[in-house]
This record gives C-alpha cells, sequence and structure tokens, in this order.
C-alpha cells in the first residue's frame, strides 16, 4: 500500500470529486474488495508460491495514479485496486 485511506479521503474532499458522504462508502468499497480479494490470493497463492506477492507491488504502483488521477471512474478504480493491494 502506497497511500493510506485517510490521505485518499482529504483529496476527495478537497478536489470535489465525489459528494462527502460518498466517501465513506467508498471506504466500505475497498474493504469488500480487500475481503474478496483475500480469498482469491490465497488460493493463487496455495497453488503457485510466492509468485503470486510479485504481483500486488505492481497493483498497488497502479492504484495510486488511478486514484489522484481526478475522474470519478479513475477514483473508483484507483480504489478497488487500493483494496486489492491491502
Amino acid at each position: 500500500m502506497l497511500f493510506p485511506f485517510p490521505l485518499f479521503s482529504s483529496h476527495i474532499q478537497r478536489v470535489g470529486i465525489l459528494p462527502d458522504p460518498a466517501i465513506p462508502a467508498l471506504f466500505a468499497t475497498a474493504i469488500l474488495v480487500d475481503a474478496a480479494t483475500g480469498l482469491v490470493y490465497s488460493a493463487l497463492y496455495d497453488r503457485f508460491g510466492l509468485w503470486v506477492l510479485l504481483v500486488l507491488p505492481t497493483l498497488s504502483a497502479i492504484a495510486a495514479p488511478l486514484a489522484f488521477s481526478g475522474h470519478p471512474v479513475g477514483l473508483i478504480l484507483g480504489v478497488a485496486i487500493w483494496g486489492g493491494c491491502d
């Protein structure tokens, strides 16, 4: 994880990409993605070993530019990837 969610949420609030009540819902979505991908990553780890863990930093590096892009679609994709790499 390259950036914590409070930094991310303050950026959303400052730029005004989403209304303020949507920020906690966005965090809840990230946590749901985290739970789902945790199950997937554990199954992939059991099958392929440590190679699966090399993908996570790459995905995390992609999440930050998407999340801070200023576009709602990039924001949602960035949060989903951030949640998956948490």
